[in-house]
């Protein structure tokens, strides 16, 4: 019911306009008097006060309104998301608006000038929360009558499953979400729109262990990343051979060959995620592991966007300069006929060194390090120098200048919440 102070009226035309979304035709069917009217259903105050107005036909009418875009008017006739497909860089729809942060994404809008005359039409891409138009979002282009047009739009979408726009300097909340609103304007007239939303997911994290380990030292990172973000996707790199652990020893590869497998693990993830960038965290070894990896497997970076694919690369405990404690553990397992001698040999310190002298680009990667320093180093007792019991300070920030210290254990860094969340 609708308290009317117009004229009666049946089989009413006419156009709605302004705060409605697009330009509307609609047809009203007024009631004719006011016979059978409840009048108590009517404010007493309101139909005097209408009356005074002189709206002397005052009355309450049922209204129904049968809403349909105009098709004789400017209209969007599509809207398009697409990504590039990895890893091969072809355009492909978003399935489901789903993308991965840092990925591109072509934003397609159609529109339509059905009407005899040539118009000057703005289209925005907007993010809504706030009415903000996207990166070079705004296209101010004629419209030829009778004709279509079509603006294309590559939004980069780093950084954004992180971003509130409601609250920026929230930067490390979850926020996957995002409303993408295509406005079609001409002159004063909000002509058409059409809203989505787009789903984007964090880098995948790919986890790199250390020596006598393997990938269930990872246990409790999906819980820790899930914690801050849900959407967010913690993979173990399930096939590098560092010895898998102490009791149940295993023959171990080079470095160099675990690298190799770490760049056939990532290429899966990123073509099963459809992710063009990834972030690695590497433990002990594992960070040496990765270094080889970033200089020598590393794909150059995606033409489209010029970023290395590894974002970040975040060491805990990794012994960057090497560690005493590898030559007592290389001579044990070599008299004992352990199957692991790989491994401790590569973490020797002169063997670091030369290794040190061969890798030496990070090739845009951002390099962090964790140091763990609560404890006196016992593979060199006499040159007390703090650790984490395995690798010191020292080989562990190596020529890092971003750095962090923790009291965690060595082979507590993989697990430890208060890690995670300060580093």
């Amino acid at each position: 019911n609708a308290f009317l102070t117009a004229p009666r009226a049946t089989d009413s035309q006419g156009m709605l306009q302004g705060s409605a979304a697009a330009a509307l035709t609609f047809e009203a069917d007024y009631s004719q008097d006011q016979a059978g009217l409840d009048e108590g259903a009517i404010p007493s105050a309101l139909r005097s006060l209408a009356m005074q107005q002189g709206a002397t036909d005052a009355g309450v009418a049922s209204v129904t309104w049968k809403l349909q875009a105009s098709t004789t008017l400017p209209h969007i006739t599509g809207v398009r998301f697409e990504q590039q497909r990895v890893p091969t860089g072809e355009w492909m729809t978003l399935l489901a608006k789903r993308t991965t942060d840092g990925n591109l994404v072509k934003i397609t809008v159609d529109v339509a000038n059905p009407t005899d005359v040539q118009l000057a039409t703005t289209i925005r891409l907007l993010e809504a929360e706030t009415m903000t138009p996207l990166p070079n979002g705004v296209f101010r282009t004629p419209l030829a009558a009778g004709m279509t047009h079509r603006v294309e739009l590559t939004w980069d979408t780093q950084g954004w499953t992180w971003y509130d726009p409601q609250c920026p300097e929230c930067y490390a909340t979850a926020h996957p979400n995002h409303r993408i609103l295509v406005q079609l304007i001409t002159q004063e007239w909000l002509f058409d729109d059409q809203e989505e939303t787009v789903t984007i997911k964090p880098k995948p994290v790919v986890l790199v262990h250390g020596m006598s380990s393997n990938a269930d030292t990872w246990a409790a990172y999906p819980g820790l990343l899930q914690a801050r973000h849900p959407l967010w996707a913690a993979l173990p790199a399930p096939n590098l051979k560092t010895g898998n652990d102490l009791v149940n020893a295993q023959a171990s590869h080079t470095v160099m060959q675990n690298a190799r497998e770490l760049a056939s693990y990532i290429e899966t993830t990123r073509a099963a995620e459809q992710a063009w960038h990834v972030d690695l965290v590497a433990h002990s070894m594992g960070g040496l592991i990765s270094r080889q990896y970033i200089q020598r497997f590393m794909p150059d970076a995606p033409v489209a966007d010029e970023r290395p694919l590894v974002a970040h690369l975040l060491m805990l405990g990794t012994p960057n300069r090497g560690s005493l404690c590898a030559k007592a553990l290389t001579l044990v397992h070599w008299l004992t006929d352990n199957p692991n001698l790989n491994a401790p040999m590569d973490l020797i310190p002169e063997v670091v060194a030369g290794f040190n002298q061969r890798v030496t680009e990070q090739r845009g990667v951002s390099f962090a390090v964790l140091a763990g320093w609560f404890f006196t180093y016992p593979c060199d007792l006499l040159n007390p120098t703090p650790s984490d019991i395995v690798v010191t300070v020292e080989s562990a920030k190596y020529i890092y200048s971003d750095t962090a210290d923790t009291t965690s254990l060595h082979t507590a860094m993989t697990s430890n919440g208060g890690d995670f969340a300060s580093f």
